[in-house]
């Protein structure tokens, strides 16, 4: 058989080789809360504008959640069962210290706003908010982060 000028190169596999997080289109937003009929409204409403939207019931789930998933924004809220936000919250900072949070909660005292803010959160909302406000919120934290 003749050989027509073609030749056949080696390739070398790379010396290093990282799995890197797929990437994915739609911003992914984790929503850390205990309702789960506000859970579900949530994800309805930010599916439809757009997002991929995670969902966990507390926050050892949530953490769970920002260990295995890129996440690119966290909504947590601060009352929940067997950890509370701002326990979630310094827990994820220990892990993803660049991680964008807004805190959302019924109830918020002196204290715990600061403590978040001195955590670094992007925003501290109080429910209950319309979803057009809260999608500013979100909007605006993931601008910030960019």
């Amino acid at each position: 058989m003749k050989d027509q000028g073609r030749r056949a190169e080696a390739v070398s596999p790379p010396s290093v080789f990282r799995l890197q997080p797929a990437p994915h289109a739609m911003p992914r937003l984790l929503l850390v809360d205990d309702n789960p009929d506000f859970r579900t409204v949530f994800q309805r409403k930010f599916t439809a504008l757009g997002y991929e939207v995670l969902t966990a019931p507390d926050g050892v789930r949530g953490l769970q959640l920002v260990l295995d998933r890129a996440v690119d924004l966290v909504v947590l809220d601060l009352r929940m069962e067997y950890r509370s936000g701002l326990e979630t919250l310094r827990l994820i900072r220990s892990v993803r210290p660049d991680a964008r949070v807004i805190i959302l909660s019924a109830l918020i005292d002196a204290d715990a706003q600061a403590e978040a803010r001195a955590l670094g959160v992007r925003a501290v909302l109080l429910k209950p908010i319309g979803i057009k406000d809260l999608a500013a919120e979100v909007r605006q934290a993931l601008e910030a982060g960019e």
